[in-house]
C-alpha cells in the first residue's frame, strides 16, 4: 500500500525537540514542519478527489458497480476535511479561512448536483476543485522555503521541491483526468470525437510533464535521487504508464467498441497513480529531515 496514505498525524508532533539557545528559529523550522503536515493532507485530499472524479463519471454511464466507490470516497474525503481544518486551526491558519471556506462551499455544491449533471460539466466541476488542491500543494510548500542562510536556498533542494511538490501533483492530476474519461467511456462502451480529443490533449499533456521531470532530475546528484528513492525508479524503470496511455490510444480512441473492463482499467490507473504519489511522500520525508537536521533533532527517540 502506498505509504503516502498510511501517514500519523501526530507523526512529527510527538517528537522531542533539543533545546538551542536560539528559540528564534524553533518557531520558524515547526511552521515549516506544520507546512508539511498540511501539504500532506491536501495531497491525500487530491488523491480522493480524484477518485471521486473518476467513479463519479462511471456512474454517470450507468455502471452502477461504482456506485458504492463513490460513497466511500465521499466519506474518506469528508475526513481528510476535517482533518485539514483541525490542522489548519492549529497552525495558525497557513491556509486562509476565505479559501478554506470556499473549497469546501464547492465540494458541497458538487456532491449536492454531481448525480444530474452532464458528465462533461462533472468532469470539468471536479477539475476546477482539484487544480485548488494542486495549487495549494505549491502554495504551502513556500512556508519552506527559509531566508537566505539556510539550507532551503541551496539549488538542489529547490529542484526537489518543484519536482515533488509542483510538477508531480501536476502529472498525477492529468494521469487521474485520463481516467477518469477511460473509465466513463469503457462503461459506455464507445468513444466519440469529444472523448476522443480530450485524450489527445492529455496524452501530450502527460508526454510533457514526464518529460519536464525527467530533465530536471538530471540536474540532481545520486545521494539526492537515493533520498527521494521513488523518483529514479519511475523516471527510468516504471513502464506502467506508458501502458496505460498505450491502452488509452490504441483500444479507447476512436473506438465504437470497447472492450475493456471499466473497473479494470480504473484499478490498472490507480494503481499507476499509487506508484508516482509515493514521490510526493518521498519528498516531504525528505525535507521534514532537513529541518531535524537543522534543528539538530535525532531522528529516533529512545525509549525512557
Amino acid at each position: 500500500m502506498n505509504k503516502i496514505v498510511n501517514l500519523q498525524l501526530d507523526e512529527i508532533g510527538s517528537q522531542q525537540l533539543h533545546q538551542p539557545d536560539n528559540h528564534a528559529p524553533i518557531a520558524e523550522y515547526l511552521q515549516h514542519l506544520n507546512s508539511l503536515m498540511l501539504v500532506r493532507h491536501v495531497a491525500l485530499l487530491m488523491l480522493e478527489m480524484q477518485k471521486h472524479r473518476g467513479a463519479s463519471m462511471a456512474v454517470l454511464a450507468g455502471n452502477q458497480a461504482f456506485v458504492s466507490r463513490v460513497d466511500q470516497s465521499q466519506s474518506v474525503i469528508h475526513r481528510y476535511i476535517e482533518i485539514i481544518q483541525q490542522l489548519n486551526q492549529q497552525t495558525g491558519q497557513l491556509i486562509s479561512r476565505d479559501k478554506w471556506n470556499s473549497i469546501k462551499h464547492d465540494w458541497q455544491a458538487l456532491i449536492a448536483h454531481w448525480q444530474n449533471d452532464p458528465v462533461i460539466a462533472n468532469f470539468e466541476f471536479h477539475n476546477h476543485l482539484i487544480d485548488r488542491m494542486v495549487k495549494l500543494i505549491w502554495e504551502l510548500s513556500s512556508h519552506y522555503r527559509y531566508s537566505s542562510d539556510d539550507l532551503a536556498v541551496e539549488e538542489t533542494p529547490q529542484i526537489v521541491l518543484t519536482i515533488t511538490l509542483k510538477l508531480m501533483p501536476e502529472l498525477l492530476e492529468n494521469i487521474a483526468r485520463a481516467r477518469g474519461l477511460a473509465t466513463h467511456v469503457c462503461s459506455l462502451g464507445t468513444s466519440n470525437a469529444e472523448f476522443d480529443s480530450r485524450f489527445v490533449s492529455l496524452l501530450h499533456d502527460l508526454n510533457m510533464n514526464k518529460e519536464k521531470m525527467r530533465v530536471i532530475s538530471r540536474t540532481l546528484q545520486r545521494d539526492t535521487l537515493r533520498a527521494v528513492p521513488s523518483l529514479p525508479e519511475i523516471l527510468l524503470h516504471d513502464h506502467k504508464l506508458d501502458h496505460l496511455k498505450q491502452m488509452v490510444s490504441t483500444k479507447i480512441i476512436g473506438a465504437t467498441d470497447i472492450t475493456l473492463k471499466s473497473d479494470e482499467l480504473f484499478d490498472f490507473a490507480s494503481d499507476v497513480i499509487n506508484t508516482y504519489s509515493q514521490v510526493i511522500h518521498d519528498g516531504i520525508s525528505f525535507f521534514r529531515r532537513r529541518i531535524e537536521q537543522q534543528l539538530h533533532l535525532p531522528q529516533h527517540v529512545p525509549n525512557r
